[in-house]
């Protein structure tokens, strides 16, 4: 049985996604079809998987012909359990970590949760002064079974995330991206990737966009009810579509607008994330000042 090598553990809405669709059609990689398997934060009620044969079933298409195998979890990051998790599991493991503007992710991320029904507020500036409550255990979305995922200053600062991880692991077996370059000159952040795997360029010059971009949503239960069906059928290979789902989606998203961060928020936003970007700033050696200009 082959074990992951390497780990795309974050941040959310970075670009990981774009990333990992490029690896897995390369032929020396092998990555499971399934990302976000969600299985060494343990820490977490978001944990996806519970049980190392479930988890170590997704890589059994691996063989000896493959120079990296790898997997994709973004709250790995995140967790305070993942990375240790994955280090006593497979020692060697090498980490991607993708990054952007914290005040676009934060946007991207609350867009997120309101798609899968787990945030509740649907006025972006309201859901983020509800973090201090929420902490607390007060005003938690019904269907939020992990409520720190609602805590957006955590989640988007990265600065404190990376710090963490460089005392848990060796530098040079964490390669830091940037959704930026990813979408300025992706072919040379694929071969940066590639040489930091261990594995040779198979000259790729195609590079589509591959997020995922979420529309607002009218009602959460609505939307709830799409996610879990959707879940269902993915888990027991039901492919077979009756129409339904595509019709309440449309019914749920049609004619919704889309939340926008005014200049005084996200006057507000940039004040907030100044002192960890800051210290990510230093930590990756490049000037990331400009993203909180208002």
């Amino acid at each position: 049985m082959r074990k992951p090598n390497f780990f795309i553990i974050g941040s959310p809405k970075c670009g990981t996604t774009s990333l990992a669709r490029y690896l897995i059609e390369h032929p020396k990689i092998f990555f499971p079809a399934r990302k976000e398997l969600h299985f060494f934060n343990t820490d977490m009620r978001s944990r996806m998987l519970h049980s190392e044969g479930e988890y170590y079933a997704y890589f059994s298409g691996a063989g000896p012909e493959h120079a990296a195998v790898g997997e994709g979890s973004v709250s790995y990051l995140y967790s305070d359990a993942a990375v240790p998790n994955i280090l006593k599991a497979i020692p060697d493991a090498r980490f991607i970590v993708m990054l952007r503007n914290p005040i676009e992710m934060m946007a991207s991320w609350h867009a997120h949760l309101r798609h899968y029904g787990l945030e509740d507020t649907r006025d972006i500036e309201r859901a983020w002064h509800k973090q201090e409550a929420r902490r607390n255990g007060r005003g938690i979305p019904s269907f939020c079974a992990d409520p720190s995922l609602l805590l957006y200053g955590q989640v988007c600062s990265a600065g404190w995330q990376l710090k963490r991880l460089y005392g848990r692991v060796p530098r040079d077996r964490v390669l830091v991206l940037f959704q930026d370059d990813l979408r300025a000159d992706a072919r040379s952040v694929y071969q940066m990737t590639l040489d930091f795997l261990g594995v040779q360029d198979d000259g790729r010059v195609e590079f589509g966009v591959h997020n995922q971009r979420f529309k607002p949503i009218r009602s959460q239960l609505v939307q709830v009810v799409i996610h879990f069906v959707s879940q269902f059928k993915l888990r027991f290979g039901i492919n077979r579509s009756f129409g339904v789902l595509p019709l309440l989606y449309k019914f749920n998203t049609q004619g919704v607008k889309n939340e926008v961060i005014n200049a005084r928020f996200r006057s507000e936003l940039a004040e907030y994330f100044r002192p960890d970007l800051e210290q990510l700033s230093e930590l990756v050696g490049r000037d990331l000042s400009l993203w909180l200009r208002v």
